[in-house]
């Protein structure tokens, strides 16, 4: 009876340090958002693209060499601020962890209004510039 009611007591509190631990990661992910100064854009009344990369990405690699630089892409990110941290870095990895799951890879990608609020999150690059494009056209 007593091994019984000390199951109970720690399935609980596992229970109550995920729910806990829950919180902590998604206030700091909304909190976040004051994190990246303003003055990295280049136009404060523009919404802005962050695209959280690292050197050894290959799909990373591929979202700048093919799909940024297709016609209708490179159109359609010029309304925009771009910014592109290294995660690898310490200002890029500061800025993943403050934004980003643990949990998601690379690249990411959020979409941002023009108060810097994450509007849209996007993990991953298609082959297909079309589909950043229906990605970006979300703002």
């Amino acid at each position: 009876m007593k091994r019984n009611r000390m199951n109970k007591f720690l399935k609980i509190r596992l229970i109550i340090t995920g729910i806990i631990l829950t919180l902590t990661f998604s206030m700091k992910a909304q909190t976040g958002t004051d994190l990246i100064p303003n003055d990295y854009r280049a136009d404060e009344q523009k919404p802005t693209l962050v695209m959280f990369t690292a050197s050894w990405c290959g799909p990373c690699q591929y979202a700048k060499d093919v799909v940024f630089k297709d016609k209708d892409v490179s159109a359609r990110l010029g309304e925009l601020n771009l910014l592109i941290f290294d995660v690898d870095t310490p200002t890029g990895g500061k800025y993943f962890s403050s934004y980003v799951s643990a949990k998601s890879g690379i690249p990411t990608f959020l979409l941002m209004d023009k108060n810097m609020k994450v509007i849209k999150k996007k993990t991953g690059i298609s082959s297909k510039p079309s589909d950043f494009i229906k990605f970006l056209n979300q703002l």
